[in-house]
């Protein structure tokens, strides 16, 4: 029995272990992101660490734009590779497998509360939610889910893209060659976008952050970077393996001035600055591509982690919900830190539990049904060796909603 249940995860060795380090990473950014600031007259020291990682800790999404444009494109490109062509129906049966159970059951359970807390529900942000336009000012109640939007007209837009490509080409060998000339167009556009944006007004999520139009080049440049690893592959690996640490602590870098500045205050973050973010995180997962990661039982936990990424993601509303519920924001450092523990580790453990329920279970049918035809896409770099970020103020159901909101 037990081992029955055991089969119903992921084996590390099927997956990078690398590249779910890295998912890792991306959803505690976006945990602190919506995590309360310690007081600082409990602890200076960590009202500046907590501080300083509420304050950046929004660039995790472009860290899993980066990643979801890098894997999504993979599978589609060794598909090409292996079959010749790419079957949109598969494509997004397989998407919406992956994507559409788990979020319906939040949905669902979004209502219940609702009705429970509110006495009422209104279906304007269930059609919101549902039809996935959260991101362009609609109505919704759990806001982070904004990112969620992007990603799917981002997996809608790509493979249509891709198969166009592909039979416009006459190089069977290399089908998706302008792959680097769109880039740079939707780069540039993007950036364009974004900075006719910030000449219209003061920040704002709805205008600045969440629009899959000035977001969509973060997604694509993972796109960029994938095709050079199926595409380029010795090339890609030499230049992985030999400047790996180099593009990680280069890409680091890129990254800081995100939890130096305030986004909101800061034009350049939410115009230049999103180019200078999806540029970092794509340099730090080249760097992981090209030195792996060793297998540990710190690296296999945090791994296992990254795995319920999704669904940590999912229901990390909730769970702050009720942690929000609990403890009285500022009345004691006990309470700050009942905060944390509970909103936290509660979010971690319930992702776990909700991949186990419901996540997986759903992905066993789908492979069953509608099997992979690009099995391997990522060749593990380790064997041998290895959501919006919502602004702070609007995490809960509705921004003044009787369920209240998260702090930063």
């Amino acid at each position: 029995m037990i081992k029955k249940r055991l089969s119903l995860l992921p084996k590390m060795g099927d997956r990078s272990q690398s590249l779910d380090i890295l998912r890792f990473f991306a959803v505690v950014l976006v945990l602190w992101r919506h995590s309360w600031v310690c007081p600082a007259h409990f602890s200076p020291v960590v009202h500046s660490v907590t501080l300083v990682l509420a304050r950046g800790g929004w660039i995790g999404v472009d860290l899993f734009f980066v990643l979801s444009g890098f894997l999504i494109s993979g599978l589609l490109f060794k598909e090409s590779q292996t079959q010749g062509q790419i079957s949109l129906s598969r494509f997004y049966l397989r998407r919406g497998f992956k994507i559409y159970p788990a979020f319906w059951v939040l949905i669902l359970f979004t209502i219940g509360l609702e009705l429970v807390v509110s006495k009422t529900t209104s279906a304007k942000w269930i059609v919101s939610e549902l039809l996935f336009f959260q991101n362009y000012g609609a109505a919704s109640q759990w806001v982070y889910t904004w990112s969620l939007a992007v990603e799917e007209h981002f997996y809608i837009f790509l493979p249509l893209l891709l198969v166009v490509l592909l039979k416009s080409s006459s190089n069977r060998a290399q089908p998706f060659g302008k792959v680097p000339c769109l880039f740079g167009l939707i780069a540039a556009g993007c950036l364009v976008l974004r900075l006719n944006a910030a000449a219209s007004g003061a920040f704002s999520c709805q205008a600045h952050l969440m629009p899959t139009h000035l977001r969509f080049d973060s997604l694509f440049f993972g796109v960029l970077i994938s095709y050079y690893y199926h595409y380029h592959r010795p090339s890609f690996d030499q230049i992985a393996q030999k400047f790996g640490r180099l593009c990680i602590a280069s890409g680091s870098l890129l990254l800081l001035p995100a939890f130096i500045f305030d986004q909101a205050s800061t034009p350049y973050l939410y115009t230049f600055g999103y180019t200078e973010f999806y540029l970092g995180s794509g340099l730090i997962l080249i760097g992981f591509l090209g030195r792996g990661t060793s297998i540990n039982p710190l690296n296999q936990c945090l791994a296992f982690i990254g795995t319920r990424s999704y669904s940590i993601y999912l229901w990390h509303g909730p769970v702050f919900w009720f942690a929000n519920e609990r403890f009285a924001a500022g009345r004691s450092f006990f309470n700050w830190y009942g905060w944390t523990v509970t909103s936290l580790g509660g979010a971690i453990l319930m992702g776990i539990a909700m991949a186990a329920v419901i996540e997986y279970p759903v992905l066993l049918v789908r492979d069953r049904w509608f099997p992979s035809r690009s099995q391997n896409a990522i060749d593990n770099p380790s064997k041998g060796a290895s959501r919006e970020i919502p602004c702070p103020e609007s995490l809960g159901i509705m921004s003044g909603s009787e369920l209240g909101s998260a702090q930063a």
